[in-house]
């Protein structure tokens, strides 16, 4: 077999191949993406539950925020020296919550880049609630994403009271003193979240890490038949270039 035959057969052998890759790809990303469309409807449902969860949180949120305004609108706000000696306002910094889909690239279909888990297409994350406090579910994105996380809505400094302002009066209101309503709250919300994040962590995150995996098996699929399709040209052209009578003498 002469040189130029030998390149012509290996090159074609090869093209066989690519070319049964072109046709079967297509039929095993369909399958992968049934099971992922099987796979997000208890994860839309999971993360349903989940805002739910996190709308409670940000009503007892709210709660504290009013108490604040009552606690900082009067003198009943409680400060500490700072190293300078001035005032300082004594508190913490209290957030509502926000459910976030923690997205990959991998999950659109027309991404081929090289890093499936980057996040340029989507950003870092999508937001499942909106609203002033966070307070209504995004249906339309529940589900997205290959985690589920709590994100960081609206932020407020949460001041702590004194037991009376600055004339002797008492520091509360019908519901009791601002100091003990407010820390009252606080052990709620904490307790609110830890039953969030467990439910959230035991469903729908353990659900998520199948959909983070089938999503990258896609990517991997997606990513296979673009390079056998630029491989079939690749082979095409070095049939074509052997086949060329002009290029004859260069294979002797």
């Amino acid at each position: 077999m002469t040189v130029k035959n030998d390149i012509i057969s290996k090159a074609s052998d090869e093209l066989e191949i690519v070319d049964r890759q072109i046709i079967q790809l297509p039929e095993i990303i369909g399958e992968v993406q049934l099971n992922l469309d099987d796979l997000i409807i208890p994860a839309a449902n999971f993360d349903r539950r989940v805002c739910e969860l996190t709308q409670a949180v940000n009503l007892k949120v709210k709660e504290l925020e009013v108490l604040n305004g009552l606690i900082t609108s009067g003198t009943c706000g409680a400060t500490i020296p700072d190293e300078d000696g001035n005032s300082q306002e004594k508190g913490e910094v209290v957030q509502f919550d926000v459910v976030q889909g923690g997205r990959n690239d991998s999950e659109d279909t027309n991404y081929i880049g090289n890093n499936p888990f980057s996040t340029t297409v989507f950003g870092a994350t999508t937001n499942m609630m909106g609203g002033g406090d966070f307070e209504n579910i995004i249906t339309d994105n529940l589900g997205v994403g290959v985690t589920t996380l709590i994100g960081v809505g609206r932020t407020f400094f949460a001041q702590e009271s004194k037991s009376t302002d600055d004339d002797g009066d008492d520091c509360s209101n019908d519901s009791g003193a601002y100091s003990t309503q407010r820390s009252d709250l606080l052990t709620e919300i904490a307790a609110l979240r830890q039953t969030r994040n467990n439910y959230m962590n035991d469903t729908v995150n353990e659900l998520k890490k199948e959909i983070k995996f089938k999503y990258t098996q896609r990517y991997s699929y997606y990513f296979g038949l673009a390079k056998v399709k630029v491989r079939k040209t690749e082979l095409e052209n070095i049939i074509n270039l052997a086949n060329d009578p002009a290029n004859e003498t260069f294979y002797t």
